[in-house]
């Protein structure tokens, strides 16, 4: 199992992401932390993977 890495920028806010249907709510939050280099980030609500929709993504202390 992977492990949470200790570096990474601390940023705090939010990012509003429209899922494309294919892909978990999960793995969007992962690109996202992954492409912003944040230490935290996670998602407001979970969408089906074949759903399509707004998915709001929290990061840092947001």
């Amino acid at each position: 199992m992977g492990r949470r890495r200790k570096n990474g920028r601390d940023i705090s806010g939010w990012l509003v992401i429209n899922k494309p249907a294919g892909i978990t709510s999960n793995a969007v939050v992962n690109k996202v932390r992954w492409a912003m280099d944040a230490k935290k980030a996670g998602h407001a609500g979970t969408l089906d993977p074949e759903a399509t929709g707004v998915l709001a993504i929290a990061l840092g202390e947001a």
